[in-house]
């Protein structure tokens, strides 16, 4: 099986996407984020809100979900999220990281992780085996570098560019001078980097992110509860989908011992039933499967068996990395709707 190819990674939003403290929840599967600009990811930001700010607790918020949809369901590990590019205007551009069902008052005023450009070229300590790595930050207000951070280095234009590098360093400890952060890391850095290069005649600048860390993503799922009174299951024959998994509790009820009817917590999403003796792989209006039900997970205590009334509730969340996206804008900023919003989105799989 091939690993998770980038095109495999969709965006979606969340399905509360205003500007209040309601903002976030569940992921959207139904819309797809398709641009990367800011003002297809945030509303407008009006004349009014910049000359007087959104800053801290107040910032343009935008819950994404980045969905590993790969058909043969593999697990996307060591996964990471980071800002790709640091804010070329007065606006400033950070990661949060989520659930599957938080929102903006959970945590607006959370940990926030961003980007910023290598001041200098970073310099390697052979007693100590440690590197130091300037990076001219948008403040130290915004908190977007701690000890024990993940960071990402990088001189490439896009994750495409072949030209460039981007490798991955734990933070041991930081230092700030003014809005510059000083950033230690154990051994020396796989690569050389300038503070910047130039690629078909564009300058290219060296970036340092901190990263919102994942760590293995795969699709969950838990049976929450169980009246039968002799009904058992095994969960290792429930098999949830990547490309259909949604955060929704499935409740299967059934209709004899062998016959059962099924119903989303989610308005709107139909579920047809099935019969325990044949596999079952209740679908989306898409005609994706949210999981896939073998007739051996229909197990029993011995006493008896699956009856009529008998129910059971699955609850599921999709394979997928939740983060909200924020735009603070100091007061008085300039206008930058066009920039982008250019999170990048890293892990692995393999191929086997």
């Amino acid at each position: 099986m091939p690993a998770i190819q980038s095109s495999e990674i969709i965006i979606h939003p969340a399905v509360d996407t205003t500007q209040t403290n309601s903002a976030g929840g569940r992921m959207n599967k139904a819309i797809t984020l398709v641009s990367n600009t800011i003002g297809n990811v945030f509303p407008d930001v009006e004349e009014s809100q910049r000359l007087d700010g959104l800053v801290g607790v107040n910032a343009m918020r935008a819950k994404l979900f980045a969905n590993i949809e790969n058909q043969d369901n593999k697990t996307y590990r060591d996964a990471t999220v980071f800002m790709g590019n640091a804010s070329n205007f007065n606006y400033v551009q950070s990661i949060i990281k989520g659930d599957f069902s938080n929102v903006w008052a959970d945590v607006g005023a959370g940990r926030k992780y961003g980007t910023g450009l290598l001041y200098d070229a970073p310099t390697y300590n052979s007693v100590t085996n440690t590197t130091s790595i300037r990076v001219a930050t948008r403040g130290v207000g915004y908190g977007h570098f701690a000890t024990g951070d993940r960071i990402a280095i990088t001189d490439k234009s896009l994750t495409t560019d072949n030209t460039g590098h981007l490798e991955f360093k734990q933070v041991t400890a930081v230092s700030w001078n003014g809005d510059v952060a000083i950033l230690t890391v154990s051994e020396p850095l796989r690569y050389s980097y300038a503070t910047q290069r130039t690629l078909n005649a564009v300058t290219v600048y060296t970036r340092v992110a901190s990263c919102a860390t994942f760590g293995n993503v795969a699709c969950t799922f838990a049976v929450t509860s169980n009246t039968s009174a002799h009904g058992t299951y095994d969960i290792t024959k429930l098999s949830p989908r990547n490309k259909g998994a949604i955060t929704q509790i499935i409740t299967i009820t059934f209709d004899s011992t062998t016959v059962f009817q099924a119903a989303s917590n989610i308005e709107g999403i139909e579920i047809i039933g099935g019969n325990k003796n044949n596999i079952w792989e209740p679908t989306d209006n898409s005609g994706e499967a949210f999981l896939m039900i073998a007739p051996e997970f229909w197990t029993n205590d011995g006493a008896g068996n699956w009856a009529a009334g008998d129910s059971i509730q699955i609850h599921t969340n999709p394979c997928a990395l939740p983060f909200f996206l924020t735009l603070d804008v100091p007061a008085g900023a300039e206008p930058s709707e066009l920039e982008l919003a250019q999170f990048w989105i890293n892990g692995y799989s393999g191929s086997a």
